[in-house]
């Protein structure tokens, strides 16, 4: 029997835990409320041929979409600065290279989403490597709200590269 049908649960959008490798998110693991896992396309080269239509090659380099996540936002903003402080940290350093840069002030981290089964049992964990924090949303906050009382905010990271184990 193949694996599709010997488990007929589906993937629970509620079951995941995202840890970010990066000292100054102390509190974004315990607060990510959503994640949209990013796309990956291949680029792939057209090549003429003789009076013919272009002939498509398979492509040999993939690209990654940004990984977004929605952040609830605590009572002291602490969230919301941890992300901010990391951003205006990597635009006010001196210029380095963006090697250097990386290496040194550790700008670039590793983002760990662990998938739970129905029965909260580790069934996947994906890793994002090489992320970078690139754009931080809006906080909405409005006295006559009707949606939900919880507040968050939307961050963006760009990514190097996933696997999926």
């Amino acid at each position: 029997m193949s694996a599709l049908t010997q488990n007929m649960n589906y993937l629970q959008p509620t079951n995941f835990k995202v840890v970010i490798d990066h000292s100054k998110f102390g509190n974004l693991e315990f607060f990510a409320q959503r994640l949209i896992h990013p796309g990956v396309s291949i680029n792939s080269p057209s090549v003429p041929f003789k009076r013919i239509q272009t002939i498509t090659l398979p492509g040999d380099t993939l690209t990654f979409e940004d990984l977004s996540m929605d952040i609830l936002v605590d009572e002291n903003l602490n969230t919301y600065i941890e992300v901010f402080n990391l951003i205006q940290n990597m635009v006010t350093e001196n210029y380095e290279s963006p090697m250097a840069k990386s290496s040194k002030t550790g700008s670039a981290m590793d983002i760990t989403v662990t998938i739970t089964s129905s029965h909260n049992n580790v069934v996947k964990t994906i890793r994002y490597i090489d992320c970078v924090a690139t754009s931080i949303g809006t906080i909405l906050l409005e006295a006559t709200s009707e949606t939900s009382p919880v507040i968050t905010f939307p961050v963006t990271f760009r990514v190097g590269y996933y696997e999926i184990k």
